[in-house]
């Protein structure tokens, strides 16, 4: 497990060096009497992406779905831009991104490394907006709850996740921004759709005690009462995701674990925020609820488990902006720490395929 410790420790390190130093900026600029003033260019920020890109980008035969992407890849044909699209069964920003690619390279590192990028760089330009230079936590969470170790499985959708997450810090005040990245996000998988309109439906909505047990047993019924209704709703998205559900696909132990820690995390959340009315914490905390709905119909069918991705996503923006409220929250960050890296341990042991890892290098 050291390549993935080792990258875990040295970008959380330069995360943390890069808010010190957004911190001694905005100092100077008080003492020169520029409060106002930015705080410019973070080498430190841009530094702390560069470990967890290379190691995804760089990785060879590690992570489930690495054969099946690298195949893919080769198959493509740059010659015939029209008929790869047209007999592609990806979505077409996907297909178009290969397409680019491949018209340079035929180097599989190199379609991998720039997934990666595609996955780190939004999801970090997100949590940055949301969190300004209060960070550090919340790039740990992003981390060690797995969200980064991923997508070195679901490379398309942890695209998608990292573009609509990044589309969410510009609501309300640009929707087209929203739109915009959404349609990006859809363009590398078509779930993203689904989930920006649930999104945007839902983002002036306030998690009560009546919608928490409407969400958790309405979620319930419909697991303990078939989904198979749901396969013409969900067939129109991709007809391989229909053919799931109506064969059954009902996910494992790991499933059932991972829906403990999130509502886990939801409730010591709502317990550190009790009574917040912050709009920004009523709505995320709407989100991870609605990622708990999910995360419990999706027990019987891995399609919908894996919606749940888009919601709980948020959990990482939640939990820091709630001890946010704390005057004293050292003690609460050093035990979501250690929670967090037990995690991320457990993660790379069981999920995923990612012992051993190996590199191209």
């Amino acid at each position: 497990m050291s390549p993935y410790f080792a990258v875990l420790g040295l970008s959380i390190a330069l995360v943390t060096a890069g808010t010190y130093l957004a911190a001694f900026r905005r100092q100077g600029a008080l003492v020169a009497g520029n409060g106002g003033a930015r705080t410019g260019w973070n080498p430190f920020y841009l530094l702390a992406l560069v470990p967890l890109v290379a190691m995804g980008g760089l990785r060879y035969a590690t992570g489930t779905d690495y054969g099946t992407y690298r195949v893919i890849f080769n198959r493509v044909n740059p010659y015939d831009w029209g008929y790869t699209l047209a007999t592609a069964t990806q979505e077409p920003g996907f297909v178009l991104l290969q397409l680019a690619i491949k018209t340079f390279t035929d180097e599989p590192a190199v379609f991998f490394t720039i997934c990666s990028i595609l996955t780190v760089v939004p999801s970090w330009l997100a949590i940055r907006r949301i969190m300004g230079d209060r960070v550090v936590l919340s790039w740990v969470l992003w981390i060690g709850l797995a969200f980064y170790l991923s997508s070195f499985n679901m490379v398309r959708q942890s695209m998608a996740m990292a573009f609509l997450m990044l589309a969410i810090t510009y609501l309300p005040r640009r929707r087209w921004v929203y739109v915009v990245l959404s349609l990006v996000a859809a363009s590398f998988h078509i779930t993203a759709l689904l989930a920006a309109v649930i999104l945007y439906l839902t983002q002036r909505w306030k998690p009560t005690m009546k919608q928490v047990v409407m969400v958790v047993l309405g979620a319930g019924v419909l697991a303990l009462g078939g989904l198979t209704f749901l396969a013409p709703l969900v067939s129109t998205m991709n007809s391989r995701y229909g053919a799931y559900i109506l064969e059954g696909s009902e996910t494992g132990l790991g499933a059932w674990l991972q829906l403990a820690l999130t509502a886990a995390l939801a409730l010591y959340a709502f317990w550190v925020s009790r009574g917040s009315q912050d709009p920004e914490v009523t709505r995320y905390a709407m989100w991870v609820l609605l990622g708990i709905g999910f995360m419990i119909v999706g027990t019987q069918a891995v399609v919908l488990f894996r919606m749940s991705a888009y919601f709980k996503l948020f959990l990482v923006v939640l939990v820091p902006l709630c001890l946010a409220q704390r005057p004293r929250s050292s003690i609460h960050n050093i035990g979501l720490g250690a929670m967090t890296l037990a995690y991320y341990a457990a993660h790379i042991l069981a999920y995923d395929d990612l012992m051993p890892y190996h590199s191209i290098i």
